[in-house]
């Protein structure tokens, strides 16, 4: 009877394979493009090395996955737009501070080109956060004890200055 042998298999990222330098050639082209259209057009143009895959959300919602030889590498998102009409009534009085002049600023993108996850970006920053957080408890037991020295020292130069008056003035009197 023969057993079968079992081989271990890992998950990676896909886009892990990318070279660096590749890779550094993609972020560039990702820095270039700032709308959905932009991405769509920018992968027509450089089909079949990328390509994109455009999805309509409700409200107006966009997504567009860019992909670099079918690798996802990066996702553009346009956030919802509320449109505000100015009432002069006091409530909506005059232009938002944080208004956009077009639908084309309500664009964002994401590389997703860095391998770390967001499981492994949180763990990083929670474990940041206990190590500063450690940090700022150990300065403020330092403060604290500097500042009971300061405290200790400022009363002895106190009782110092006190004690050479005391001598200044027996002395004088002495004289």
């Amino acid at each position: 009877m023969k057993l079968k042998t079992i081989r271990q298999q890992y998950m990676i990222l896909s886009s892990q394979f990318i070279s660096e330098e590749v890779r550094e050639m993609i972020e560039s082209n990702i820095k270039t493009l700032s709308t959905g259209q932009a991405v769509v057009d920018f992968a027509y143009q450089n089909y079949p090395v990328y390509s994109s895959v455009r999805l309509n959300g409700p409200g107006g919602s966009d997504v567009v996955i860019l992909k670099w030889r079918g690798v996802d590498v990066a996702v553009f998102y346009k956030r919802q737009i509320t449109r505000v009409q100015p009432d002069h009534d006091g409530v909506n009085d005059g232009t938002p501070s944080k208004a956009l002049r077009s639908e084309d600023e309500a664009w964002t993108k994401m590389s997703l080109l860095d391998a770390k996850s967001s499981m492994k970006q949180a763990q990083f920053y929670s474990e940041e956060y206990s190590r500063v957080k450690d940090e700022n408890e150990s300065l403020q037991k330092q403060v604290r004890s500097l500042s009971h020295l300061n405290d200790m020292l400022s009363e002895k130069i106190s009782k110092m200055e006190m004690e050479k008056e005391s001598k200044l003035k027996s002395s004088q009197k002495g004289s």
